[in-house]
């Protein structure tokens, strides 16, 4: 049985295979998180909210005043809605 060319390509296309100019599903997820830069405020709550992670955890740093440093500024201001 042989399939006519305009049969096939209907076939293929009801089926759900991607053509080669359109993305895959991994492509635009990492385009939609590391398409853009990385806003530098959100960068400064990240390293903020780590070392404080750090201080509380490491037991050198959970006994100094540096803990309440860094911690509370996390607990009264970073988590503001705008």
């Amino acid at each position: 049985m042989i399939i006519q060319p305009a049969l096939s390509r209907d076939l293929f296309l009801s089926v759900g295979v991607i053509r080669v100019s359109e993305k895959t599903g991994k492509e635009k997820i990492l385009s939609a998180f590391f398409g853009q830069e990385f806003p530098p405020d959100l960068a400064l709550v990240v390293v903020w909210l780590v070392a404080c992670v750090i201080t509380i955890y490491l037991p050198a740093l959970s006994e100094t005043p540096l803990r309440i440093v860094l911690a509370l500024p996390v607990l009264l201001f970073i988590p503001q809605k705008w």
